[in-house]
């Protein structure tokens, strides 16, 4: 299997809050959301500017967790990334 790379891939590694990786209006590529250091708690990804509108995934996550989930799509309007707790997570994103 052949995996294509294109340039302009970007990461944000965040640990709490409301985070605007694109403001409203840009469109932007999710590609992978990696959770390093879990805590109870959940990460809601929006394809928005803002922390409103359409939710792309609402991740639950429990003390300790380690996964990266894969999602490769592409949003329209923004992507905000909002953890409800302090945990380490990172964001791959264009």
């Amino acid at each position: 299997m052949n995996t294509l790379y294109r340039e302009g891939r970007k990461f944000a590694h965040l640990t709490s809050g409301t985070n605007i990786l694109r403001a409203t209006g840009e469109s932007a590529w999710l590609h992978r959301v990696t959770v390093n250091t879990g805590a109870t708690g959940t990460i809601t990804v929006y394809n928005n500017g803002a922390a409103s509108g359409g939710v792309v995934a609402v991740i639950t996550v429990a003390a300790n967790d380690v996964v990266s989930l894969d999602y490769d799509v592409r949003l329209d309007t923004g992507l905000t990334v909002v953890l409800s707790a302090t945990m380490d997570i990172t964001v791959v994103y264009e």
